[in-house]
């Protein structure tokens, strides 16, 4: 056996392969080299969500088939699993961080996105259609939940969830709609307000109605 694996070192020494090749008296390593996967664990660790997104560019070694290779064939697919996992978990990071900075279109892209991949997660219709509330989007909002309730049906023999009903039921209620863009004309204003400059506020009111927790509005009316 040694004698073989000497022969094969040798043999990839005069390969390209070879510059790579670190050789030591009991180890025998690949150096010299950057790798993709390692590089999106570390972005995720470093909570940079949006840089390991844009690395992501699909399933790991897509479209490799090895006949014979005992062991990677059992390997590969785990592997893939795994990594579309940690993926997943990145855009719904990024969808809070998104969200959090006000950007709540590109948040709601990334759940979009989770549904187009794996539409069996309730939560990703909840947080779908609470996104398309805020942006004043309720018409999507109930679309969604009745295509949530199609999925769990159809796949689990369930109803969704009190608190995803409760989005739902806060969607076919409200009253007014977030603004999103300036209207070009400006006619003679209404007797309603609409919800200007204060999306910052509605997502902390959104945030406690979620936690359950109470909250006290203070200052001038108006």
């Amino acid at each position: 056996a040694r004698k073989n694996l000497r022969q094969e070192l040798h043999r990839l020494s005069k390969t390209p392969l070879g510059v790579l090749l670190e050789q030591r008296p009991d180890t025998i390593a690949l150096d010299g080299f950057s790798l993709d996967v390692q590089q999106f664990r570390t972005f995720l660790t470093e909570g940079a969500f949006e840089a390991a997104l844009e690395l992501y560019q699909g399933s790991l070694l897509e479209g490799l088939e090895l006949r014979g290779a005992t062991g990677f064939d059992e390997w590969l697919p785990l592997a893939r699993e795994a990594l579309a996992s940690e993926r997943a978990k990145a855009l719904e990071r990024a969808a809070q961080v998104r969200e959090a900075a006000g950007n709540l279109r590109a948040a709601l892209e990334a759940y979009l996105t989770l549904l187009a991949e794996d539409e069996l997660q309730e939560r990703h219709h909840r947080e779908t259609m609470r996104l398309q509330i805020l942006l004043g989007e309720r018409e999507a909002a109930l679309k969604q939940f009745e295509r949530c309730q199609v999925v769990l049906r159809r796949e689990f023999a369930l109803e969704p969830l009190p608190e995803t009903v409760a989005v739902a039921e806060r969607a076919r209620s409200q009253q007014f709609q977030i603004p999103t863009k300036q209207r070009d004309v400006v006619n003679t204003p209404g007797l309603e307000s609409p919800l200007v400059g204060r999306e910052t506020a509605w997502q902390k009111l959104e945030r406690a109605y979620r936690e359950g927790k109470p909250v006290l509005l203070a200052g001038d009316a108006g």
